[in-house]
């Protein structure tokens, strides 16, 4: 038997469907403990970092925020604006069995 397991990454907006969503960050990114201005923290995460995307928020301010889990050194749960810094990728997992 083999078991090959295709990992494909794909943008769109079938994401929304998806229960494994992530982002892609393309710049510096402060992080918050809560969705509010008033609650940044000292941690960022740089460009290039992936973090799983657990919830989405759009403020009394009708600012978007984004509630990330970052899998690093250790696990970071925290809030970020969503905006242009930010790709939403889609994972898609094949499984192809051959016998």
């Amino acid at each position: 038997k083999a078991h090959l397991v295709v990992n494909k990454l794909v943008i769109n907006d079938l994401c929304k469907d998806l229960k494994e969503q992530r982002i892609t960050l393309t710049q510096k990114t402060q992080l918050y403990k809560t969705p509010s201005e008033e609650e940044i923290t000292k941690m960022y995460l740089i460009a290039g970092d992936k973090a799983d995307l657990l919830e989405e928020k759009i403020d009394e301010k009708s600012v978007k925020w984004y509630n990330i889990l970052y899998h690093g050194k250790k696990d970071i749960n925290a809030w970020i604006k969503a905006d242009e810094s930010i790709n939403l990728d889609c994972v898609w997992i094949v499984n192809i069995f051959l016998f």
